[in-house]
């Protein structure tokens, strides 16, 4: 397992039990920040063993070793391998009439973070750019 799997499985469980980053770190009682938490669940960062371990404390989850041969499992194989394409649609935005979005995208393709970014209709700006971009990286995991 890696560092972002490991993070991505910390994470959903966190996720899981309804908790914020910040109410993690704080029942932690000062021995992880949210900032640690963050480095851990996304691998941005190295971290001590010290603070995975502080971190799965305050969310209740115990670290287990397992020794001896462990094998990998194999990832099913998909049942139709030819991508499915979305067919070009355009929709109204919520936040004004006058502006459309146009959504071309196959459903097997994770948007980027610059994909999201030139996907924001034109008539949002400052904080609701922000918080639409946020919403989008949410939404598709970004």
């Amino acid at each position: 397992m890696t560092r972002k799997e490991l993070g991505e499985k910390i994470k959903a469980e966190r996720k899981k039990k309804d908790l914020s980053v910040y109410r993690v770190a704080k029942s932690s009682n000062g021995t992880v920040t949210d900032t640690q938490i963050n480095y851990i669940e996304d691998a941005s960062k190295n971290y001590t063993i010290d603070t995975l371990m502080a971190y799965c404390d305050a969310m209740g989850m115990k670290i287990l070793i397992v020794s001896g041969d462990v094998k990998k499992e194999k990832p099913a194989k998909p049942v139709n391998e030819t991508p499915l394409e979305l067919p070009k649609v355009k929709k109204s935005s919520i936040e004004s009439p006058k502006s459309e979005v146009i959504v071309d995208a196959p459903l097997s393709k994770k948007p980027t973070l610059k994909d999201i970014k030139d996907s924001v209709p034109k008539n949002l700006k400052g904080l609701d750019r922000t918080q639409y971009i946020n919403d989008q990286r949410a939404k598709h995991g970004v």
